[in-house]
């Protein structure tokens, strides 16, 4: 199992990289085979993977997609791959090699926020589109995997576990 983490400033202050860093160390306890992280002015995504799954193996998360100016990280087992790959026309050239975060990326650009309906697996994940300037984010709907996350007046901040979200001095422990 994967753990994701993120920020979201939703005002003009810049990432604290220290903040991000800090969050990404608190997952460590976790075995991971890659530990990757992506940011922007705005926002924070990282990813510390353990690669379980064929498709998984060598999986770069958070992943950017440079055409669309979309970035995803992503816990995710998708189960339903063979139906997605027929709905989102998938070329079977392609289809070997895709990891799952392609996969819901190209649910994302298909359906938008309806995206998780059509996603059959355990997952959470969390997309950061660029252009729409939008964060969009789900889970699976048996919980199986967690996303715990806070929200305030300037800031959005998740994590598949809550003990990294409670070390930021913005979130109260109350």
């Amino acid at each position: 199992m994967s753990a994701i983490a993120g920020i979201y400033h939703f005002n003009e202050e810049p990432m604290n990289l220290q903040q991000c860093h800090n969050l990404m160390t608190a997952l460590q306890k976790y075995p991971a085979d890659s530990i990757q992280m992506w940011h922007s002015e705005k926002v924070f995504l990282g990813c510390h993977a353990q690669w379980i799954t064929p498709e998984s193996v060598g999986e770069q998360l958070p992943l950017y997609d440079f055409e669309r100016q979309c970035t995803i990280t992503a816990d995710a087992i998708i189960d339903n791959r063979d139906d997605l790959f027929q709905r989102l026309q998938v070329k079977p050239s392609n289809q070997k090699g895709m990891t799952d975060s392609e996969l819901i990326l190209l649910s994302y650009y298909k359906w938008g926020e309806d995206a998780p309906k059509f996603l059959v697996g355990d997952f959470a994940f969390v997309i950061w589109d660029e252009k729409k300037r939008k964060l969009f984010g789900a889970r699976d709907f048996s919980g199986s995997r967690t996303l715990y996350f806070h929200q305030n007046s300037r800031k959005f901040a998740f994590c598949t576990t809550m003990e990294p979200l409670l070390r930021f001095p913005f979130i109260e422990k109350s």
